[in-house]
């Protein structure tokens, strides 16, 4: 048995077998883009101060219980204004606004793959959206 063959021997399928090989083909591909390579760079950088590492984990921290306070129907006043707020204050610091314009890239890349299967296989795309940070109007694009 090959190291593929043992990999997706759950997949009894030929058919699976091939979608994930073509995924990681897929993935393979996305490895050599722009958007990954910017990607790694910047966490590269920002993984050298850990200063920035913590300013960035607050901001997420803070950003998740913002949705999840409205995805619960608690409604935070101004949320979308106390995200902006968020961000823009990260955008003074160049090393997290690179990080956060390289992940806005490479998430919006994997979000435009994610519409396609969706727009492809029909399913809306409520159902495809597993991943909201993909979503545009609830990622922000720093600009400095």
């Amino acid at each position: 048995m090959t190291k593929d063959e043992k990999k997706y021997s759950k997949y009894s399928n030929d058919v699976n077998h091939k979608i994930l090989q073509n995924a990681e083909s897929l993935a393979d591909l996305l490895r050599q883009s722009k958007e990954y390579n910017q990607y790694l760079s910047a966490k590269a950088k920002l993984e050298q101060d850990e200063y920035n590492i913590n300013v960035l984990n607050e901001m997420k921290k803070q950003e998740l219980h913002i949705r999840m306070s409205d995805f619960m129907g608690e409604g935070i006043l101004n949320r979308e204004e106390l995200l902006e707020e968020m961000y823009m204050a990260l955008s003074l610091n160049p090393v997290v606004s690179e990080y956060l314009n390289a992940e806005y890239s490479l998430n919006r890349l994997l979000g435009e793959l994610q519409k396609i299967f969706g727009d492809i296989l029909g399913l809306n795309r409520e159902t495809v959206e597993v991943l909201p940070m993909f979503n545009e109007s609830k990622a922000y694009k720093l600009v400095n």
